[in-house]
């Protein structure tokens, strides 16, 4: 909800800024120089279980 409260805040699409985030996602990975998008990854797996 806190997502879609600030998209509505800003006045922007939800959609559009899930496709540039998930962009953003790819090349920081694709790139090389992704070592702080990796740590977000391997804290969310540690800490966030099923």
């Amino acid at each position: 909800m806190l997502f879609l409260m600030m998209c509505e805040r800003y006045k922007q699409n939800p959609r559009d800024v899930l496709d540039v985030g998930s962009r953003v996602l790819y090349d920081s990975l694709s790139i090389g120089r992704g070592e702080h998008t990796r740590a977000i990854k391997q804290f969310l797996n540690m800490e966030i279980k099923d």
